[in-house]
């Protein structure tokens, strides 16, 4: 019996009642998730986004993966774009909520296949179903280009202010904004976040593919090396990761690309917290301890003249 995608949604809505059980799993600031269940059929996941665009999004780029071959996602089921939901497959796992240990290389090729199976699909086939938004970094330059974007932001009084000026002018010193080498174009989920992805008992799936553009997959990899979740993983570690990667994705430049992406997306850390916590640095203590950690970092690896 095929399930009946518009009485899940009407659950949900409380339009009328049904077969169908709806619970809340999560909720968050760009959107909330739950849970969909009836006798006889398989769970579902109903996810409710804060934008129609960002529900399109994620619809098309699942698609874009299963038309593909690659299972990393929940199943696309329906999409109803002027409620801002879609209806995927239920995934039952265990949620990574930390890094793997760093003994662990079985789990870490699984980290690196959920972080970089998406970069296979080709751009020119799928730049329809796909069109790029112009969020993904193509080069340190546009990764720089959005940390001075959000420092613009940032008020002038700040007490960090002029710090972060100071050090983005010797990023911009010591990086070259535009690469002299050649790029593997692939489509980066530009969420490193491990609680985003779920072991199911055979495969590590990735959740969230709302923000998914089009870009540098050396650019993802850096990001994902930056993460505050992979701070204690040492970075000899990472070394192995990014000669891994690019050794199985058969990127010969991948290695120095993805360590440049990677010293900064400390500096995208450190600018970011500063700009979040604004005037409420008392209230999260723990994440200004985090952003003082990526500024020490950041000075050592862009260090003054």
């Amino acid at each position: 019996m095929s399930a009946n995608y518009e009485a899940v949604v009407a659950a949900l809505l409380e339009q009328e009642p049904n077969e169908w059980q709806i619970s809340l799993v999560h909720q968050g600031e760009q959107n909330t998730v739950y849970q969909g269940t009836a006798a006889g059929q398989p769970a579902v996941a109903v996810k409710h986004y804060a934008e129609r665009a960002k529900a399109e999004r994620e619809f098309a780029v699942l698609q874009g993966l299963r038309e593909f071959g690659i299972n990393l996602g929940p199943e696309p089921l329906a999409l109803f774009a002027e409620n801002k939901l879609s209806v995927m497959g239920w995934i039952d796992g265990t949620v990574m909520t930390h890094a793997p240990a760093v003994h662990d290389e079985t789990l870490w090729h699984r980290f690196m296949a959920a972080v970089g199976a998406s970069g296979e699909i080709p751009y020119g086939p799928y730049q329809k179903l796909i069109p790029s938004q112009g969020n993904g970094y193509f080069s340190p330059g546009d990764m720089m280009d959005e940390i001075d974007r959000t420092l613009q932001n940032l008020d002038a009084n700040h007490p960090l202010y002029e710090t972060l000026i100071h050090l983005m002018q010797r990023v911009r010193e010591q990086v070259v904004p535009t690469w002299n080498l050649p790029i593997k174009i692939g489509l980066c989920r530009r969420d490193p976040d491990p609680r985003n992805l779920i072991w199911d008992g055979h495969h590590l799936l990735a959740l969230d593919w709302e923000d998914a553009d089009w870009g540098d997959m050396a650019a993802e990899l850096g990001l994902w090396s930056a993460h505050p979740a992979y701070e204690e993983v040492p970075s000899s570690h990472w070394v192995w990761i990014r000669w891994e990667f690019g050794r199985l994705t058969h990127d010969p430049t991948l290695v120095p690309r993805a360590t440049v992406y990677s010293r900064l997306g400390q500096v995208w850390w450190a600018v970011h917290l500063t700009a979040q916590l604004a005037d409420r640095e008392a209230e999260h203590s723990e994440r200004v301890k985090l952003r003082d950690r990526y500024l020490k970092r950041i000075k050592t690896i862009f260090p003054a003249s």
